[in-house]
Formats: C-alpha cells, sequence, structure tokens
C-alpha cells in the first residue's frame, strides 16, 4: 500500500489489519466467501489488533476487508476493547453497488457513520476505475465522513494462479485523483503495484491542484 496523506505536526504510524480471507490464502479477501460468526471474527482479530498497538501503532488501518459481517465484529471489538483507537475501514468490492461478498454498500454507511471509532472509510484493492463510482454511491447514500480510496495500478489479480493478468499502468491512478477528492476522498494512495514515484506525483496533485 502506497498512501499520502496531508502532513501533520506528528508523524502518525497506521498498522494494517487484513482480512480473514487472506490468513486462508486462497483468494477470499476478494470473494467474501467465508462465514465465521462475530465472535469468531472477533477471536481471530483481537490478539493482531492488540500486538500493533502494544508495538507503538497511532492507529489501525482495517483493509481489504470484503464483507460487512467481518467489518461490523471488528468495529464492535474496537469498542468493546479499544475505545480511544481510531481506524479507517477499507472494503474490496466486486462492483460499484456491491462488496465482494455481494454486501450492499448503502450498507456500509449505515454502520460506519455511527461508528466512532472509524474516522474514514473507502475502498481499496480494486480497479481505478471502478473507484469514482463507488465513492459517488458512498456519498449517494448519506456518507458524511472523510471517505479513503486507494486502488490498484490496472493489472487484475488472478486469485487461483496468484499472478497479476499485466503489466502495472499508474497512469489512470493520476488522472482520477482529483475526482475522487471532489467525491469526498480525503485519504488518496495506491495499493498493489504502485511505487514510490506514484505517491511523488500523487503528493504533487495534492499540493499545488487541490
Amino acid at each position: 500500500m502506497n498512501l499520502y496523506v496531508r502532513a501533520t505536526e506528528t508523524p502518525l504510524v497506521a498498522a494494517s489489519i487484513g482480512p480473514y480471507g487472506a490468513y486462508l490464502s486462497d483468494g477470499s479477501e476478494y470473494r467474501g466467501d467465508y462465514n465465521l460468526s462475530k465472535s469468531e471474527f472477533k477471536a481471530f482479530h483481537e490478539p493482531r489488533i492488540r500486538a500493533v498497538l502494544e508495538g507503538g501503532a497511532d492507529m489501525l488501518a482495517v483493509e481489504t476487508i470484503p464483507l460487512l459481517s467481518e467489518a461490523e465484529a471488528i468495529c464492535e471489538l474496537l469498542e468493546q476493547n479499544f475505545k480511544d483507537v481510531p481506524c479507517w475501514i477499507s472494503f474490496t468490492a466486486r462492483d460499484e453497488n456491491e462488496l465482494a461478498s455481494g454486501d450492499a454498500i448503502t450498507d456500509v454507511v449505515k454502520i460506519l457513520e455511527s461508528t466512532p471509532n472509524v474516522l474514514a472509510y473507502g475502498f481499496n484493492c480494486i480497479s481505478d476505475t471502478l473507484a469514482s463510482a463507488l465513492l459517488a454511491n458512498l456519498k449517494k447514500a448519506g456518507g458524511t465522513k472523510p471517505f479513503i480510496i486507494y486502488p490498484n495500478a490496472g493489472a487484475v489479480y488472478d486469485a487461483k494462479t496468484q499472478k497479476w493478468s499485466e503489466k502495472p499502468d499508474e497512469s489512470g491512478l493520476i488522472k482520477y485523483i482529483q475526482k475522487w477528492h471532489e467525491l469526498g476522498a480525503r485519504l488518496i494512495g495506491g495499493c498493489c503495484q504502485t511505487s514510490p514515484e506514484f505517491i511523488r506525483q500523487l503528493s504533487e496533485i495534492l499540493k499545488t491542484k487541490i
């Protein structure tokens, strides 16, 4: 993940908390086809969250989440055991209306808008062409918190072969930055196959044009 955020007086460290699907190593984070109870999700995520916080993280980057029930469980876990820990939550999506699991984008807004630990939410590890429509739908559904977006660099990942379909192309990401900002994205970056050069260009655009 490459992410640019406007500088603050004190640097912040956001520790990545990935989905249960990544632990399965079968591409489930792009499908959301695993079914755990909330208590099982909490049992999986709690020691991971506790470990990174003990290591000094200031906040959590809960990312590449494919299904809403996992996000709900994490939100409940934070409210119960980590009340003062802020986070952002970003999802994977199958299209502009649904998460990778098929959960509706509108339901994301209903839940995360009312969760105090969540400072921002949005999407990562998606195509750059899908990002604008997803952000627009969050806004249309009543999202008022800052949105976050960090897509992949153009190529498509095949979870079965564990290979990328083509070479990365960051030009698409650069093209959409201003549009994403207009749609409410305040944390903007790139996920798989993005580079430090992309972040340099992103930084320049945000400093000079936005």
